[in-house]
């Protein structure tokens, strides 16, 4: 393979694992949306989002012992434990919550403010480079699709979407946001596998801290005990963690924060797509129009940082 690589142009070279891990991020991840709908139908969304992350965690740690990756030091686990934090306790702490309130096609709407706030957090980092007209147009179509998503009369308090598990999503985006730029410029110095594990280790441990604090474990009823919720976190820490988070910590690496976040592309259809198939959840005209604005604004973002890196 590495022979191969060699006698052949970097153009026109095919890299099955890209290929590959783009997939996942493309596909499997707009999956997940309707696995969580369906988790936290029966287990408190805290306590479920860290169950998945100690699960696949444990999976990675035990894959990176196997290929000899087993002494981590104290400051690597405190690096860890801030990019476990934005990923897992925010992002996906938060998604679990609002998903409680708002349908699984709606907040991966919301989630694709992703490249948006990446945007901005690229910009706003010490010696970041403020981002062309068209960049600051998309973010600010972007936030307009928010609006339009949530409703101008749910601020008044009249009808639309849940405000505030609308307001969470796009915090729960944020956290995303911060923590691929922390992961982008402050890498830990192992391999994705092992960068994962201890990501997903430190925030499940941060996120079942938060699940007892806040009384989800006294409020447990046999209804935790449902088959679909538990498959469905198992979806979602094999699928969802094992598999689609190390491709993204990989790409991080191995290819442009622009280019990775095109998957806010394909995200929403696949998650709207299964939401209306298997949970039933209806799709109406202002909720696809806000869609659309939002997926355009990504669109012009990505398509604007591409231009401007091909001017570089």
């Amino acid at each position: 393979m590495q022979q191969a690589t060699k006698s052949v142009p970097a153009a026109r070279s095919f890299d099955f694992r890209v290929f590959s891990a783009y997939a996942a991020i493309y596909i499997l991840w707009g999956s997940t949306f309707l696995a969580i709908c369906y988790a936290v139908e029966s287990i408190p969304p805290f306590m479920q989002s860290g169950v998945r992350a100690l699960i696949a965690g444990g999976i990675l740690m035990a894959w990176a012992w196997a290929r000899g990756e087993r002494r981590f030091r104290l400051a690597d686990w405190r690096s860890a434990a801030v990019g476990g934090f934005f990923f897992f306790v925010v992002c996906h702490g938060l998604l679990s919550w609002g998903e409680l309130r708002v349908p699984s096609g709606v907040a991966s709407v919301v989630l694709a403010l992703i490249p948006i706030w990446v945007v901005l957090l690229d910009w706003l980092r010490p010696g970041g480079v403020r981002p062309a007209g068209a960049t600051l147009f998309g973010v600010g179509l972007g936030f307009v699709g928010l609006v339009m998503l949530v409703g101008p009369g749910a601020f008044a308090g009249v009808g639309g979407l849940d405000v505030v598990a609308t307001i969470a999503l796009a915090l729960s985006a944020l956290g995303w946001a911060v923590g691929t730029i922390y992961s982008r410029y402050r890498p830990l110095p192992y391999s994705a596998v092992a960068t994962s594990a201890l990501q997903m280790l430190a925030g499940g441990a941060l996120l079942m801290l938060i699940s007892a604090a806040s009384g989800e474990w006294s409020a447990l009823t046999p209804a935790i005990l449902d088959t679909r919720a538990w498959l469905a976190v198992l979806y979602l820490a094999v699928v969802g963690s094992v598999i689609t988070f190390s491709a993204y910590s990989w790409l991080i690496q191995a290819s442009s924060p622009s280019r990775v976040s095109t998957y806010a592309y394909v995200n929403p259809v696949v998650a709207v797509f299964l939401g209306w198939l298997l949970a039933g959840e209806q799709l109406t005209l202002p909720t696809m129009a806000a869609a659309g604005v939002i997926v355009a604004a990504v669109v012009v973002i990505i398509t604007s940082q591409g231009q401007a890196a091909k001017a570089r």
